[in-house]
Formats: structure tokens, C-alpha cells, sequence
């Protein structure tokens, strides 16, 4: 797959060239330099996020620092010590993963394809409306024939 940036309205979103296609538009890509990254304070859920990639490998799961004592990260490393563990579990949550993000995009392309669809009936309705009003106006003007050839 290839990839590209799109900006619409100063907004980013991954599109895939090939199949034409909007990714993800609610997407956020983060570039850490985690060498550079020295904490003062942790008290984001990004800041969280960047103490356990830069030091993950040393916290204990069982008891991790107060700093990530949240849902989210308990759920975070619980999830990355199943993987240390068994390269199985690994491979089903990844296999989970890819299922997960196909189905969505097959969900949002065929929301995406209804919407387009519904749009193009309406203006075809419209049109038909419009035609239909001018062949009423022609008639009323008594020019039956042009009319009749149009029909």
C-alpha cells in the first residue's frame, strides 16, 4: 500500500493512493524522539504513553509506578506481557487487530458509497423535476411537437 498525506482545510489524514481511499481522518501519528525526552512532570496521557515506551522494559506489572496507574495503562502493559510471554497470543491479537481495522474500513466505505449513491438520486430527482417543468412550460406555449420529440 502507498501512502501520501491529504490536507483539507489544514487538517492531515493517511489516503491510499491506490484504492483512492481516506484511511482513518480521526488518526493521530506522534514523532518521539525518546533519547531527548526528559519528564519534569507526568501528567498527560501522552507523557504516560512516552514513560512507558522509553521505560517499559523496566516496569514491573504487577506494581508498576503510580504514574501509570490508570485503566488504560494497566490495560497496556497487561496486553504487552501477554506478548513477552507467548508469541501465539501475540499473533492472535494481531490477526484480531488487522480483522478489526478491515471491518471498519469496509463499514465506512459502504457508508461512504451509500452517501454518494443517496446524493446522486437526489440530484438526478432534481433534474428529472427540472426537465419535467420545462416540457410542462413548453407545452403550455403550445409547442406540443417539440415536446412530443424530446419524449
Amino acid at each position: 500500500m502507498y501512502f501520501t498525506r491529504v490536507f483539507t482545510n489544514f487538517e492531515k489524514v493517511l489516503y491510499n493512493k491506490k484504492n483512492k481511499l481516506v484511511l482513518n481522518k480521526d488518526i493521530e501519528i506522534h514523532l518521539l524522539q525518546l533519547p531527548k525526552w526528559q519528564p519534569q512532570q507526568i501528567e498527560t496521557e501522552k507523557e504516560r504513553w512516552i514513560y512507558l515506551f522509553k521505560e517499559g522494559k523496566n516496569v514491573d506489572v504487577d506494581e508498576p509506578p503510580e504514574v501509570l496507574c490508570t485503566d488504560e495503562m494497566r490495560q497496556a502493559m497487561e496486553t504487552l506481557d501477554r506478548f513477552s510471554e507467548n508469541e501465539d497470543n501475540y499473533l492472535l491479537y494481531h490477526n484480531r487487530f488487522e480483522a478489526t481495522l478491515l471491518e471498519n474500513t469496509y463499514i465506512n466505505e459502504v457508508a461512504r458509497l451509500k452517501k454518494e449513491n443517496e446524493q446522486e438520486r437526489q440530484e438526478k430527482e432534481q433534474l428529472q423535476a427540472k426537465l419535467d417543468s420545462l416540457l410542462l412550460q413548453l407545452k403550455e406555449k403550445g409547442m406540443d411537437d417539440v415536446v412530443a420529440e424530446i419524449s
